[in-house]
């Protein structure tokens, strides 16, 4: 069984193509796009890292292209992480039903797309860069009001 065959493929007339990109290749892509964002440097940057232009670089991040496994290494050693990060949040087909495409545990699956919501991601980033900026009582205080909320709101979510 090759486990490639339970990617689903960004286009359906492509199927016949094993090079063509998939629902895999743009969850690796949003990792790599957020670990990027995450370390703090430009894709220039990373593209000149790994040797290669940012336009290629950015067809990774979209998951239009496909990475190869020597890239993907390349791309971790640069952002400091295990080549599994990028895989993380992605969940292998259950036995029950094999022919189930991949999917993710990510924030929001947009209509069938199985990519990381940027959006989101982009602002947990924006409010990690903050949390890190304060005073050390100031986090303390934070982490006891967002513990707070989060409490309130799964009060709620289990009363439904």
């Amino acid at each position: 069984m090759r486990l490639n065959q339970y990617a689903t493929r960004k286009n359906s007339s492509a199927m016949d193509n094993p090079r063509e990109a998939t629902t895999v290749d743009a969850h690796v892509g949003a990792r790599i796009e957020v670990r990027r964002k995450q370390v703090g440097i430009s894709q220039t940057v990373l593209a000149d890292a790994i040797g290669m232009s940012d336009k290629q670089l950015r067809k990774y991040t979209t998951g239009r292209n496909r990475v190869s496994a020597g890239t993907l290494l390349s791309i971790a050693q640069v952002l400091d992480v295990q080549v599994g990060y990028f895989f993380e949040g992605l969940s292998l087909p259950s036995e029950n039903s094999p022919e189930a495409p991949y999917s993710t545990d990510a924030a929001a699956e947009q209509e069938g797309d199985n990519t990381l919501d940027l959006k989101a991601l982009d602002e947990t980033e924006e409010l990690a860069r903050s949390y890190h900026a304060m005073l050390p009582n100031r986090k303390k205080a934070f982490r006891q009001m967002i513990s707070a909320i989060a409490a309130h709101y799964e009060g709620q979510m289990g009363e439904k």
